[in-house]
């Protein structure tokens, strides 16, 4: 069970948040093997979003969660995925793009009311 955290420096709309979601879904699908049934996405826009000391409004940060680990290839596979996403859609420079992986053990991973996978 996925759980990405997308920040984005500029507002979207409801199409928009869709297209990011779908595409988080196919690419943690197809390189994780991560189902989108299991998948939950929240996005955040902040205040004011500061890359390098400087404010921004072309930059995103997206943390992606899970159960297990990956090989480093895969990592870099998604992170490069979702950049060329962000650029194609968004206009967003890869260079401005942050993904952050954090893998849990099974045991550290809560849900279905105190069920640990």
């Amino acid at each position: 069970m996925p759980w990405v955290e997308v920040h984005m420096a500029r507002r979207l709309n409801g199409s928009d948040f869709e297209a990011v979601k779908k595409e988080v879904a196919v690419v943690l699908q197809e390189e994780f093997g991560k189902a989108e049934s299991g998948l939950v996405v929240t996005f955040y826009r902040p205040e004011a979003y500061y890359r390098a000391g400087k404010a921004v409004d072309t930059a995103a940060n997206i943390e992606v969660k899970y159960i297990d680990s990956f090989p480093l290839e895969k990592k870099q596979a998604v992170t490069r995925r979702l950049a060329a996403f962000l650029e194609a859609r968004f206009g967003i420079d890869p260079m401005q793009v942050t993904v952050v992986f954090a893998e849990s053990a099974h045991e550290n991973w809560g849900r279905r009311a105190g069920d640990f996978p």
